[in-house]
């Protein structure tokens, strides 16, 4: 239900919604900080609660619906691992160690192409936008 009330934001990564600016940022009482100006948090106001969204966080961290969707970030993005923390759901910096040994086993695998910036090192100033 949480999915189907948002578009993905960036048409190139066709998979999930870019979460980890808006979905933090909602609370009870439906106000957004950090959100794009077209954003109306009205719309939203009461057609999910922190509890509906905290039990399809966990569902979804771990799930194969997070895999499919690491999959698909990772062939949009060409294998560029900040690209695909925006690009996924609940994605966060201290997500990227998880998301590279996941994307590595599915490289070895056969499961998606390889693409070297997987295995490129991160500048630390890159991280913690």
């Amino acid at each position: 239900r949480v999915r189907a009330l948002f578009s993905p934001l960036t048409p190139s990564v066709p998979s999930p919604w870019v979460a980890t600016t808006c979905l933090p940022a909602y609370n009870d009482d439906g106000i957004t900080t950090d959100l794009d100006d077209d954003w109306d948090a009205a719309k939203y106001r009461g057609v999910i609660d922190a509890a509906e969204l905290r039990a399809f966080r966990q569902a979804y961290v771990g799930g194969d619906e997070e895999r499919g969707d690491l999959r698909s970030a990772y062939c949009a993005c060409k294998g560029d691992l900040l690209a695909i923390v925006e690009a996924m759901w609940f994605g966060d910096d201290d997500q990227i160690e998880r998301y590279r040994l996941l994307l590595q086993q599915d490289v070895a695998a056969g499961h998606v192409p390889r693409y070297d910036k997987l295995y490129a090192t991160i500048a630390p100033s890159k991280l913690k936008r």
